[in-house]
């Protein structure tokens, strides 16, 4: 496995002036903007619901024209971010694979191949020339889990929250850990570090915890 390295300047990047440590408002402000979080993350999915009719949907109101799996993906980012609201308010969350696993289920429930397992077949993605790690079977779900551990106790040693969650947001991307909804649930992981109160980029349309990387920015 790679080991991963995040270089920057410490004179230039101020992480704890990017947002003030306050979990609680925080876990406040992303609560009053739900319909628009939702609406970021399905819209990179290409899914066509437009914000007032997420929040129509959210609201318990189908909404006519739109294909139930469109809907579904909705309804499964709504899920998986209230447990991950659960988890941050509990204390419970951390860069782990049984909670990496949890909240996949969620987020990619009736899109994956499998839901809540890593992955135990080959994967590809398009654009590119770069393969995700290959194999088949539980050896390959084996493989996928110990790099997951390995890149968790990694980020471990960063202090940094924001820098874990983005270590680990570019790792399950990266990797296609999962067979669906990869960036989705590593995309958790980094708003983890916003939602516990310490650096991080705050909720909200267009203000995504993990944006677009740099043209030619290294792969990690």
């Amino acid at each position: 496995m790679q080991r991963f390295a995040i270089s920057r300047d410490a004179k230039e990047i101020d992480f704890p002036e990017i947002v003030p440590p306050n979990g609680r408002r925080a876990i406040w402000r992303a609560k009053k903007l739900f319909a628009e979080i939702i609406h970021d993350v399905t819209a990179l999915e290409g899914n066509p619901f437009t914000l007032p009719e997420i929040q129509t949907l959210l609201d318990g109101v189908t909404v006519g024209g739109r294909k139930i799996s469109d809907a579904q993906q909705v309804l499964n980012q709504r899920d998986s971010y209230l447990r991950l609201f659960e988890l941050v308010e509990s204390g419970s969350f951390s860069l782990n694979a049984r909670i990496a696993l949890e909240l996949q289920r969620l987020a990619a429930h009736g899109e994956a191949l499998e839901e809540g397992v890593f992955r135990r077949g080959k994967v590809t993605i398009g654009g590119t020339d770069y393969l995700p790690p290959a194999g088949e079977g539980d050896s390959l779900a084996r493989s996928l889990e110990e790099q997951f551990a390995r890149m968790s106790d990694d980020t471990g040693a960063l202090g940094n929250p924001f820098e874990q969650g983005m270590v680990a947001f570019l790792h399950v991307a990266r990797q296609r850990s999962f067979w669906h909804g990869n960036k989705r649930t590593g995309r958790h992981s980094d708003e983890w570090s916003a939602l516990v109160g310490r650096p991080g980029h705050h909720h909200g349309s267009g203000n995504r915890a993990i944006g677009v990387q740099p043209e030619n920015a290294p792969l990690l």
